[in-house]
């Protein structure tokens, strides 16, 4: 069974969870497969909302990084998650879940810390 939870959270029957091994090859057949994670995303979008490249409004607003976004926001129980488009809107998404008003929780701004931001941080009370 499949869940729309973030990837590393325990399914509600108990299973799933982290993969033990960060090596491992996902396939189609794993839940936590980035398809099988998006395809659900798409499935629950609501009929006439934008499509991430319609939301797209350049360089710096891919769809990529829009879709991306919203990801994050949808497996995060985020309402509405599918108007996320900007690093902002994420960030105060995420802060209004943990009930927290300012934080230094929030998308990095620099290729580097870009690569180390995790969302799931957020959620977790730094």
């Amino acid at each position: 069974m499949c869940s729309t939870l973030a990837p590393d959270a325990a399914l509600p029957d108990g299973s799933g969870g982290a993969v033990d091994d960060p090596s491992a090859t996902l396939t189609p057949d794993d839940c936590h497969w980035l398809g099988n994670r998006i395809e659900r995303m798409m499935e629950a979008r609501p009929r006439g909302a934008d499509l991430p490249h319609e939301q797209a409004t350049g360089e710096e607003e891919d769809s990529g990084a829009i879709e991306g976004r919203q990801l994050v926001a949808f497996e995060n129980a985020v309402e509405e998650w599918w108007l996320i488009v900007t690093e902002a809107d994420l960030s105060a998404a995420l802060l209004a879940l943990t009930g927290e008003g300012e934080s230094d929780c929030s998308f990095a701004q620099s290729q580097e810390e870009r690569e180390d931001w995790d969302a799931a941080d957020c959620l977790q009370g730094d």
